[in-house]
């Protein structure tokens, strides 16, 4: 057992990923459901589209259930972390879009182009639940710097 973790959390982890898992499987049933009809991405965006949802809902659900962090992280050091990584994506993603290159629909399909996009919406949810995570400790009266 991990020292870093107590058994509550590894409980929630656990099942947090199991349910993480079953919607993993129910997503990936209805795109091929979906891609015998109509083609919607190239496949690479496919597989993120597909990694991306069931990351942004295992992080939210660890971090609402106290599952994500280690005992003694420093919730505002992750925040400024994962917060300069989404500031640098949006001002790439903003120069893209006002250059004109971004092309989010080709062909009737999601193209490339949208993959960056993507990951930093991903970052964004993560910030915002570990947001959101610091101002529930802080009104429950929880030293969130300790």
């Amino acid at each position: 057992m991990n020292p870093k973790f107590d058994e509550l959390q590894m409980l929630n982890r656990q099942k947090i990923a199991f349910q993480t898992l079953i919607f993993t499987l129910a997503l990936i049933f209805v795109d091929g459901f979906v891609k015998t009809f109509y083609i919607w991405a190239t496949p690479m965006v496919e597989a993120l589209v597909l990694l991306s949802i069931p990351t942004v809902f295992f992080t939210t659900r660890a971090i609402m259930k106290n599952a994500y962090f280690v005992m003694g992280t420093k919730i505002k050091k992750e925040i400024w972390g994962f917060g300069a990584i989404c500031a640098f994506g949006i001002i790439i993603f903003a120069q893209s879009i006002f250059s004109g290159t971004l092309n989010i629909i080709e062909n009737g399909m999601l193209s490339d182009d949208v993959s960056f996009p993507i990951l930093i919406l991903t970052y964004i949810f993560i910030v915002l639940a570990m947001v959101v995570k610091a101002v529930q400790e802080r009104k429950e009266g929880k030293n969130v710097d300790e």
